[in-house]
């Protein structure tokens, strides 16, 4: 092959890969009570609105609810491990702080 068709070809891989990875979003809904919850998902979208439209066990008695912050990994344990730390004591009053 040509040196051009190999350039070609890798930034088509490379873009490919790029698509296919995945994220993961640790976010902040402000529920109608004035209370915060904190999730994690891999389709930021589908999950708020399975929030919204009251399809979540936790915030259903608590619409509407407001994403008030949203955050990316491309790690999916890194998100995790973040969402565990956001409801923990430290990490409310960092959000608090920080976030909001």
């Amino acid at each position: 092959m040509s040196n051009e068709i190999n350039v070609l070809l890798d930034i088509f891989v490379y873009s490919l890969i790029h698509l296919i990875k995945m994220w993961f979003y640790v976010y902040i809904l402000e529920l109608k009570n004035g209370k915060r919850y904190v999730g994690c998902t891999a389709n930021i979208k589908a999950r708020l609105d399975r929030h919204t439209k009251g399809h979540v066990t936790s915030t259903k008695p608590h619409l509407p609810v407001k994403l008030i912050w949203c955050c990316s990994f491309p790690d999916r344990y890194k998100a995790y491990e973040f969402e565990l730390y956001l409801k923990s004591g430290s990490g409310r009053a960092f959000a608090k702080k920080h976030l909001y």
